[in-house]
């Protein structure tokens, strides 16, 4: 098993959607992602390779979190390091793909 850890900048993300989920939507939709979270956690916990690498970093993988998010991560040393929480709604050129 992989240990999975989040970068400040993939927190920062997802406390902004969780931030816009609660202005715009119910409890049900905050729980349903925080559970769909959970799973992919476990998930890449027992399968780090699972999703495919992006072509504009070779190393950065890239998982679909309910079509609206996209989960960006890297894997190195047993270890699963979460770099962006990213809203597809969002223009792509504002991705973040740092670990730090």
């Amino acid at each position: 098993m992989f240990k999975v850890k989040w970068s400040q900048n993939a927190l920062h993300e997802l406390t902004s959607t969780l931030t816009y989920l609660a202005a715009n939507f119910t409890t049900k939709e905050i729980t349903a992602l925080q559970t769909e979270i959970k799973q992919i956690e476990g998930l890449l916990s027992d399968n780090p390779y699972i999703a495919k690498l992006i072509p504009e970093r070779k190393e950065v993988r890239k998982l679909v979190v309910m079509k609206y998010n996209s989960l960006y991560y890297l894997v190195a040393n047993k270890e699963i390091t979460i770099v962006s929480f990213f809203s597809n709604r969002q223009h792509p050129d504002k991705r973040k793909l740092k670990s730090r």
